[in-house]
């Protein structure tokens, strides 16, 4: 009886929006078959009655869904307005994108052989439907520690697009996998989230422990000839900062520069060139600016030509500042937004 009390009740709201669709499209199908009856009721509210129906029929299907999406991603406490914001970002960032994330991570599990392969197809897929152009300047080298810029979660889809299928690893924060405050926290936690659990090197940059055993994990997996990628800002920038201030890159952390200057581990800088991209921090609009990133691979830094590594993380700072000066693309998008 319970069971059939839940359902009764998850299935109010689909059958309000089938039964809106079966009112406003009943007269609509009706005037279109039997009726045309004047320029302006056809080109007009005749028209936009036939685009509400499809609205109400298109939120009776989504609705369900969705639920399902929630419940596949094992988010359970789900409310009206969860369930549109994501139906927002379906609209903005495509279903497919959502569906891709879960079976790229399924294909990985399987066929962990190609993994690497197997993640690249998957996010190169995924980002062409948000819209998204990966355009390569360069390569990246073997047997470094490739260096990137931060802006997005999307990111660390188009990371692995730098990383190409060579074997690789990243390092990721923590809070990716754990945070749940916001629905696309908990979207992202369960998606991305989920790759990061399961293969990144994880950090917690509030914990010196934390750190150490990251810089542990890193020489690693490059021991065992993997490429490492680093977001170096340890954060992303926020929209004010972009906006207002006319930032295009934060400061940067010790931790890499510290292990490549320690083990003697060549650096390569990496610059996304992030208008393109996902959403900035704290800018609470959902979706996508669809364009081209250019990924540019830098010339690779050798530790050993500098006395110490505050001197190697400044070197590579003024290079991919540079680059991301230099930008048109960049310059027109902080214009834009100041006009």
């Amino acid at each position: 009886m319970l069971k059939k009390l839940s359902f009764s009740r998850q299935a109010i709201l689909p059958g309000i929006c089938f039964l809106c669709a079966l009112v406003v499209g009943v007269p609509f199908l009706i005037g279109k078959i039997f009726f045309h009856t004047g320029d302006s009721l056809y080109t007009t509210q005749y028209i936009f009655f036939g685009y509400l129906a499809f609205f109400f029929l298109f939120l009776g299907i989504i609705i369900p869904v969705m639920r399902w999406f929630f419940w596949f991603l094992k988010i359970r406490k789900t409310n009206l307005f969860d369930i549109f914001a994501t139906v927002l970002l379906v609209f903005s960032s495509s279903f497919l994108f959502i569906i891709l994330v879960p079976l790229t991570l399924l294909c990985m599990s399987v066929f962990k052989k190609y993994k690497y392969f197997i993640y690249n197809w998957g996010s190169s897929a995924s980002l062409i439907f948000m819209g998204i152009i990966p355009r390569h300047h360069g390569r990246l080298e073997n047997g470094v520690i490739g260096i990137l810029n931060h802006t997005s979660p999307a990111e660390y889809t188009v990371a692995s697009q730098a990383a190409g299928t060579k074997p690789w690893n990243i390092v990721a924060g923590k809070n990716l996998s754990e945070n749940t405050k916001t629905i696309e926290d908990r979207i992202i936690k369960n998606t991305i989230g989920r790759v990061v659990k399961k293969y990144a090197i994880q950090i917690d940059r509030t914990s010196g422990e934390s750190r150490v055993g990251t810089a542990r994990s890193i020489k690693s997996e490059y021991d065992q000839g993997k490429n490492i990628l680093i977001f170096v800002e340890g954060t992303r920038l926020t929209f004010k900062q972009i906006v207002e201030q006319q930032k295009l890159l934060l400061d940067f952390q010790d931790g890499a520069f510290r292990i490549a200057f320690k083990y003697k581990i060549p650096i390569q800088p990496i610059v996304l060139d992030w208008p393109a991209i996902y959403r900035t921090k704290d800018d609470y609009r959902w979706g996508v600016r669809p364009s081209i990133i250019d990924i540019y691979f830098l010339e690779k830094v050798n530790p050993e030509n500098f006395e110490t590594y505050d001197e190697l993380k400044k070197h590579c700072w003024n290079l991919m500042y540079q680059q991301l000066k230099n930008s048109k693309k960049i310059q027109r998008f902080q214009n834009g937004l100041n006009s």
